[in-house]
């Protein structure tokens, strides 16, 4: 929404038609994708105007450091690297971050599998033929990725956007454990239900995780938290970040942009790359109007709901009673693993993972009653955490001002209407974020897409 109404004033240092000798490029939002643009456009010698809404930068990626004792931390927002992500992994590499390696930490560590108010340990309760109708449900995706390119799924793969996910479970007659197990697995995934998943969705992303290791694919946390790779963009960049200056309407001429920060200053430039989520781009005013289908797909293309909530315990009671703290569960919580694998340190920190519905419903209680309930049903599942909370932090990313949601899930329909059109220029504004690159819903997506709208407007600078 607008700010406080008054006559437009030029931002300072921001007016006029560009500043060094190859323009000057806007850029609306602070988060990944917007803040590796900005590095790449500086290494090309264009000036860059980075405006964020968020009182803070890096957008869903936040660390939280200070809820917890013992320097230990836990991820809110964005968490894992996969070992194919290959271009975050690069930046993590140039700016000189260390990692943290997680393949094989958990050794023989068993987890939990917690339902109708009964824990069992999960290598007990998936049985051989609990596992194989599993794998016959990922044996029938592989099929159907085959033939697709994730890079532009719709090419071949149209048919498959009409089904949902939901659609092929009930076609295969899915066993009634290895159900849950699966949509569990699908809602944690995409943080939406899997009857409003696309079947084409899901397939194509399955294809881009099986160049994965076989060692998995989670495997990788930035040391001393994953904002740490959002200060070092932001320590290498000439320009500042401007926070809390949401952009309420962008005008597009044939020589370049407007933009209206808070209704009560502009911005001027010769391209804009807009990476806010697309409900929050759904509420700026363009001038003219966006093409149709990108004005749809930003009204309507579906995001999740994921609710975080680590907690802190005095000690990791979970290594004692041979689990790895992960937990897969009929509670509201949803899903546990340990935040603080690889931190030093007696304490321990368990994240619960609320997604799909139940991440919406849990994100609506006020925090002091998540946390509340958060601690309460992780004692429910392994006993011995009682009494032995420290601290804990939340984050419901839905019902977060400046994000709307967890991350993009195309709905059925949604990868035929909308794939092309998020990736296509309107003039001299482009997209990004990881709505606009085939690792959707991760920071790869997101550092994917900026590179890649920054090369294209470093291209048309020339």
């Amino acid at each position: 929404a607008a700010g406080a109404a008054g006559a437009a004033a030029v931002l300072p240092g921001c007016g006029g038609s560009g500043g060094g000798g190859r323009g000057r490029v806007a850029i609306v939002g602070a988060g990944l994708a917007g803040l590796v643009a900005a590095y790449e456009l500086e290494r090309d010698g264009i000036e860059v105007v980075l405006l964020e809404a968020r009182e803070r930068a890096g957008g869903r990626v936040q660390t939280a450091r200070n809820a917890f004792y013992g320097d230990q931390s836990a991820e809110l927002g964005g968490e894992y690297i996969d070992a194919t992500h290959r271009v975050l992994l690069g930046y993590v590499r140039r700016l000189g971050l260390d990692l943290d390696d997680l393949r094989g930490r958990a050794g023989d560590l068993d987890r939990v599998l917690y339902a109708d108010g009964k824990a069992r340990r999960y290598r007990e309760a998936v049985t051989p033929e609990v596992q194989a109708e599993i794998d016959r449900f990922d044996a029938s995706v592989d099929g159907l990725a085959a033939p697709l390119d994730p890079k532009d799924p719709v090419a071949r793969g149209a048919g498959l956007d009409r089904r949902s996910v939901a659609d092929l479970i009930e076609e295969l007659n899915i066993e009634d454990e290895a159900r849950t197990l699966v949509e569990r697995r699908l809602r944690d995934d995409y943080t939406v239900e899997p009857d409003r998943l696309s079947l084409l969705f899901h397939a194509a992303r399955t294809k881009l995780d099986a160049r994965a290791p076989a060692s998995g694919t989670d495997v990788f946390r930035i040391d001393g938290g994953n904002e740490r790779l959002v200060g070092a963009l932001i320590d290498e960049l000439e320009a500042k970040v401007d926070i809390e200056a949401p952009v309420t309407s962008i005008d597009r001429r044939a020589d370049g942009v407007t933009l209206s920060v808070d209704g009560v200053r502009e911005v001027q430039a010769q391209y804009c790359i807009v990476t806010a989520p697309l409900r929050l781009v759904s509420e700026i005013d363009f001038r003219p109007a966006l093409p149709r289908r990108l004005a749809e797909a930003a009204a309507e293309l579906q995001y999740g709901a994921a609710t975080k909530t680590p907690l802190q315990y005095g000690r990791r009671f979970w290594v004692s009673d041979g689990l790895d703290g992960g937990a897969v569960t009929d509670l509201p919580i949803g899903t546990t693993w340990e935040a603080s694998t690889a931190q030093v340190g007696r304490a321990g920190i368990l994240m619960s993972y609320a997604s799909g519905d139940a991440g919406l419903r849990f994100g609506r209680l006020r925090d002091s009653e998540r946390l509340a309930a958060a601690a309460t049903q992780v004692e429910q599942v392994f006993p011995d955490a009682e009494d032995r909370i420290r601290s804990g932090a939340t984050a419901a990313w839905a019902d977060e001002r400046w994000s709307r949601g967890s991350y993009a899930a195309y709905a059925p329909g949604q990868v035929t209407r909308f794939w092309r059109a998020l990736r296509r220029p309107v003039d001299r504004i482009y997209l990004a974020g990881e709505h606009c690159d085939s690792y959707t819903g991760y920071m790869e997506g997101a550092v994917r897409s900026g590179r890649r709208v920054a090369r294209a407007i470093a291209r048309g600078a020339r």
